[in-house]
């Protein structure tokens, strides 16, 4: 690395090698050409023999490496001159041969005067030119020099300016004392003497200002060090709150170690001598050894600290608690207290507290309530311990006349009375509590009105007296709400209710239809999530009361009660609901599953069907379930009537009727009748891939082949987006005709026309055989097009070596966020290597995210029997019976075979669940 200074200029004036006596040295360059140096005269020597060596050695080896040089430099002129010649013969016969084109370059050979008198040529005119030039552009002109690394030159030279060293004061000084310093201040410079000596005043200020404050705090305090703070410091830590210094808490136990212990034990030793009368000295002292154990010592601190300071309530508090394991000293020690401090209402209840029989309880507190008769701890402890409740009442009015501001005593004075007494208590309260208080005994007033008579009347009017006249603004909204929840976890229901219905309207008046109900069901998410479920029902009560023709409240409402499954308040909204939304036919629906799926009332679900097909006859939904009802429960054949009477009467009656009525004929072993209802629709709905798909599977049990795979055929030319029809075609190719290559046809086909359909990739996959090499590209190829499929997402997994297939649980979960069917994979994966609890825990996941998905439930019923106990089966076809679960290949292939259409939806789980099983499907 080359060093800096190379780079750097030479100081002015510098002349190399003239420190050690050079005088300068001359170059070939200066003395021209070796030719013309002129012959030396002969008997004339400029060697004088000074350097020359003693045994002329020296001589003789200059001579040798002239020589040397000679022949070397000699070598390398033949080398350059041959090249040179190479190199403008090939120039040469590139000029000659013409094949320079248009536009370019063409090559010249010059010599070195030729091309000095060609440049010059070129430069004529920029030479005349300079004769117009003005003085002040000459000067302009930029200088000439080197610009090699000139970046980091310029940087060093900046460097060098920029640097500065400080001198210190003392040399300053000596240097102007010595007028050595050769120099003279300029008015901007700075005077760093003048600096030096203002901070040697500054610092010598500042010292004086601190010893004489210092010298005054030893005066007034002989102790530098701050009491109070230390202990608070000593203490911060305390979850006791029986010591207070200055106000301040610092009492309870305390975490020290050995090593403060005796320096803080002298500290406080000597605060006690400094002031004996200060009771937090004394207390802390006492803490002190009784957190070391020491608890005999502490007994002697606090017991001279209870005689320098008797007049000091907290300090016999203290004293009591280092005693407490001594009954009757407490008993002394607190009679001593009472005799210094009568009026201490905490030493009264302390008394109480240390008598066996309620009895001599209650005669301390009379007598403590002869010394402090306005306390209203004291009367509301002795109301607690009576046990007569017209005594009580008796003790209570007299404390309300002699503390007539307490709230709580008003409040306990109505729960004692009667129903009857309650308005007169309230009033003969409200000139003497402060106003903003009176929400609280009309709030008492209605507790005590639920818990004895239950009369949701009298509680509404009781609590709507809260929100009367003056105390109306007492408490805002929200407030309100939150004192709801309070009262409904005291499990006071009705008054919460009847709060809601005070407090929810408040501040909604201008806001519009769809901005209130939206702020109502914000407050339906909080309350659901802190679960007051009271508070809940009421603002939907409110809400319906309010909007009574509005379908969507009245659905959430219902649905909210179906999850408490409070099936009798379910069945009064239903009614209300149809009642104020006779036309809402989901009301209707909802109402007839409830009653069909949770009591299995058939007759009464009937009922409500067909009034609402009677108030709403176009409704083919209502129709729909009426003919399942009857289908599944009662009679099948009146079942076809229905459907039959219903394509009758609806104006525009849908595809759906033609193929359920068709299935329905199937079912009962009707072929022929279900092939015509089928043709039928077809005519009627010619692009309904439902009908295709039927017809083909009447033919595949009637074995007709052909027919099937031709209906087929005809179907995926009318509905070539139906991928259920491709599929279907590739099975009958592929399994009934065993024509394999017509199947992977079809399926390709349906592929380039649905190229995100992730189950046709599914079906081309396991056509060419899982795990194959073909099988393999053609999943790339899907998870490309299709990157958040959970069906080749759990194929990727499954058919990856055992090794690994965890490596692939985090990027199909991200991939396809959280898909049921990537979770059951991982879940049924996790079972197969035997991780029990994690394989639990994604089939409990599966379940939550999304309880729609039916083979979520068949794995796990298989995997519970293995590994689970029966309560936990029973609990999970709760769960299946709750979500009816409609989603799932293997579940919907179960469901849709006829095999299972008079079977109950849990006895089909438990026959898949045994099939799967049998076969280890299930890994």
């Amino acid at each position: 690395m080359a060093h800096s200074f190379l780079d750097e200029e030479p100081p002015p004036g510098y002349i190399a090698g003239l420190g050690r006596g050079a005088t300068g040295f001359v170059t070939q360059a200066d003395l021209g050409s070796t030719a013309h140096v002129a012959v030396a005269e002969q008997g004339q020597s400029n060697n004088d023999g000074r350097f020359d060596d003693a045994d002329e050695e020296s001589i003789k080896y200059k001579k040798k490496e002239e020589e040397d040089d000679e022949e070397a430099d000699e070598f390398f002129e033949q080398i350059e001159s041959k090249l040179h010649k190479k190199r403008t013969s090939r120039k040469k016969k590139v000029a000659e041969s013409g094949q320079a084109k248009s536009g370019r370059v063409q090559v010249e050979v010059l010599d070195s005067a030729e091309a000095i008198k060609a440049i010059s040529k070129d430069f004529v005119n920029e030479k005349k030119a300079l004769s117009s030039i003005s003085e002040d552009q000459w000067l302009n002109l930029p200088e000439s020099g080197d610009f090699t690394r000139k970046t980091k030159r310029r940087r060093m030279e900046l460097q060098a300016q920029q640097r500065f060293y400080r001198n210190s004061d003392t040399i300053t000084a000596e240097l102007r004392d010595r007028s050595t310093n050769n120099r003279t201040n300029e008015p901007g410079d700075i005077d760093i003497t003048q600096i030096s000596l203002a901070r040697d005043k500054v610092l010598k200020s500042q010292l004086s200002k601190l010893a004489n404050k210092d010298r005054q705090e030893n005066l007034e305090d002989h102790s530098s060090v701050d009491k109070e703070e230390y202990i608070r410091q000593l203490f911060g830590k305390s979850t006791d709150a029986n010591l207070k210094v200055n106000g301040t808490d610092v009492g309870g136990k305390f975490q020290t170690n050995t090593g403060d212990y005796a320096r803080t034990r002298s500290l406080f030793k000597k605060l006690r001598k400094l002031e004996p009368h200060k009771a937090e000295n004394w207390i802390a002292s006492a803490r002190l050894e009784a957190s070391v154990g020491k608890m005999k010592k502490a007994r002697e601190i606090v017991e001279h600290g209870c005689d320098k300071c008797p007049q000091n309530e907290e300090i016999w508090l203290v004293s009591l608690e280092i005693h407490s394991s001594n009954i009757p000293l407490c008993r002394a020690l607190i009679a001593d207290a009472l005799q210094n401090i009568p009026g201490s209402v905490k030493l009264w209840l302390k008394a109480a507290s240390y008598e066996e029989s309620t009895l001599f309880q209650k005669r301390v507190l009379m007598r403590a309530l002869e010394q402090v008769p306005h306390s209203e701890n004291l009367w509301l402890e002795i109301v607690k311990l009576e046990a007569d409740p017209h005594m009580k009442e008796m003790i209570l009015k007299k404390a309300t006349r002699l503390v007539p501001t307490s709230i709580q005593l008003w409040i306990c004075l109505i729960n004692v009375g009667s129903p009857k007494q309650i308005s007169s208590v309230i009033t003969e309260a409200e000139g003497k509590v402060n106003t903003d208080d009176i929400y609280k005994l009309w709030l008492a007033a209605a507790k005590f009105e639920e818990e004895t008579t239950g009369n949701g009347v009298k509680v509404g009017r009781d609590v709507e007296n809260c929100f009367g006249g003056k105390y109306s603004s007492c408490l805002d909204r929200d407030q309100w709400i939150e004192m709801a929840c309070k009262v409904e976890n005291e499990k006071y229901g009705m008054t919460a209710r009847a709060i809601i219905w005070n407090c929810i309207g408040i501040g909604t008046q201008r806001l519009g239809t769809e901005e209130s109900i939206q702020l109502w069901k914000n407050d339906i998410a909080k309350a659901r999530t802190m679960k007051h479920f009271e508070v809940v029902r009421a603002i939907y009560t409110y809400m319906t009361s309010k909007f009574k023709t509005n379908e969507i409240l009245w659905l959430e409402y219902a649905k909210f009660e179906l999850e408490q499954h409070h099936t009798a308040e379910l069945y009064i909204v239903y009614e209300m609901a149809i009642e104020n939304c006779p036309q809402a036919s989901a009301l209707y629906q909802e109402y007839a599953k409830s009653l069909w799926k949770i009591d299995g009332n058939v007759d009464k679900a009937e009922n409500i069907l067909l009034r609402g097909i009677k108030k709403n006859e176009q409704c083919e939904d209502l129709w729909l379930l009426y003919a399942k009802l009857e289908w599944l429960e009662k009679s099948p054949r009146k079942a076809g009537e229905i459907y039959e009477e219903c394509r009758k009467k609806l104006n525009i009656p849908s595809a759906k009727l033609w193929y359920k009525q068709s299935t329905l004929e199937r079912c009962l072993g009707n072929s022929d009748k279900a092939i015509a209802i089928s043709q039928d629709g077809l005519k009627r709905y010619p692009k309904e891939a439902n009908f295709y798909l039927q017809l083909s599977q009447i033919y595949e049990d009637q074995n007709d082949v052909n027919k099937a795979r031709d209906t087929l055929n005809e179907g995926v030319k009318m509905c070539p987006s139906s991928v259920k029809l491709w599929i279907e075609l590739a099975d009958i190719y592929e399994h009934k005709l065993g024509r394999k290559i017509k199947a992977r046809s079809a399926l390709e086909e349906g592929m380039a026309l649905n190229p995100k359909s992730d189950l046709l990739y599914l079906s081309r996959m396991k056509l060419e055989g899982s795990g194959s090499k073909t099988a393999e590209m053609i999943l790339s190829k899907g998870l490309r097009e299709i990157p958040d499929s959970g069906y080749l997402w759990s194929e990727k997994i499954q058919t990856a070596k055992l090794q690994h297939r965890k490596n692939f649980y985090s990027s199909a979960l991200n991939s396809t966020k959280d898909n049921p069917v990537v979770i059951l994979t991982i879940a049924r994966d996790l079972w197969k290597r035997g991780k029990l609890s994690k394989a639990k825990q994604f089939f409990d996941a599966c379940i939550d995210k999304d309880p729609d998905y039916g083979d979520g439930y068949i794995y796990y019923t298989c995997f519970l029997r293995d590994h689970g106990t029966v309560d936990e089966v029973s609990i999970l076809e709760k769960k299946f019976v709750d979500n009816n679960p409609s989603r799932g290949l293997l579940w919907c292939k179960v469901v849709k075979d006829i095999k299972n259409w008079d079977k109950k939806p849990v006895e089909m789980l438990r026959n898949v669940a045994d099939k799967v099983s049998r076969e280890k499907y299930v890994l």
